[in-house]
């Protein structure tokens, strides 16, 4: 089961990711749009739901370009920004409040996604769990897709570091685990009015030989990973990133030292 890390900080959630710079990140480089390419997806194929939504970011700028969307997350705090968020932009999304390891909605999906949600998962038998669910909520011929830390990306996390922002000061530091790839990352929010925030989030790495055996035991074939290479560029006169993604090799394990994320695409026959 997942735990509610992030109630805390709903409130300034998109201010502290930089929503208004990830516009452009979103709509035209995010990772998902460039995945669905690669599998030959699109938005005419059927609904999409979004694991682990969070705010709604990547549902409202789906549904903005008109796709069918539905988002769920375990935060009650975090929908509820989504929903006003959806409402403002009137927009027609469901949010459902769930555990995505306990998932049952009435309908199913042409694809569902999830953005390093499942990195919150601390066990092999919740990701197991997860997938099966994704199975039972694809419709044939369905495509599930998910980002996915790896260890590097979480050593990097868990080195202490602020970054200022508008309103606040963030700060994170955590503790890595290298028996079994697991961190408990502290983040620490001071507003510049004195007030403080602090919580605890729990991430785990899993290796892409995990993610593909774990895939295909739940019967999902067509199996690819990818590393999601994030580069620079320059759009109107400031930074931003684009993705691209670089197949996970035979020789993962002599590169994936320097592997952020690990991009996870499978289909249901």
């Amino acid at each position: 089961m997942l735990t509610d890390s992030y109630k805390e900080i709903a409130a300034f959630y998109d201010e502290f990711v930089g929503v208004d710079q990830y516009e452009h990140y979103v709509r035209k480089k995010n990772w998902l749009i460039v995945a669905l390419a690669v599998f030959g997806y699109k938005k005419e194929d059927g609904a999409f739901l979004d694991l682990g939504c969070g705010t709604g970011i990547n549902c409202v700028y789906l549904a903005e370009d008109g796709y069918t969307v539905t988002g769920v997350d375990i935060s009650e705090s975090m929908l509820e920004v989504a929903r006003e968020k959806s409402r403002a932009k009137g927009l027609d999304i469901a949010f459902i409040q769930q555990d995505i390891a306990e998932l049952s909605l009435s309908r199913n999906f042409a694809c569902i996604f999830s953005r390093e949600t499942l990195t919150h998962l601390l066990e092999r038998e919740q990701l197991v769990r997860v997938f099966r669910h994704c199975w039972d909520h694809l419709q044939p011929g369905g495509l599930l897709l998910f980002e996915i830390c790896t260890a590097f990306a979480l050593k990097l996390q868990c080195i202490k570091e602020s970054l200022s922002f508008k309103k606040f000061i963030w700060a994170h530091a955590g503790r890595f685990q290298e028996s079994d790839s697991s961190a408990l990352i502290d983040y620490t929010f001071t507003f510049h009015d004195g007030r403080k925030v602090v919580t605890s989030v729990a991430f785990k790495a899993h290796t892409p030989e995990e993610l593909s055996g774990m895939l295909r035991e739940t019967g999902f074939r067509d199996v690819r990973l990818f590393d999601t290479a994030i580069n620079p560029e320059i759009v109107n006169g400031g930074m931003t990133n684009r993705v691209q993604l670089r197949p996970v090799l035979p020789t993962v394990k002599a590169i994936q030292g320097g592997m952020r994320g690990i991009l996870c695409g499978a289909r249901k026959p």
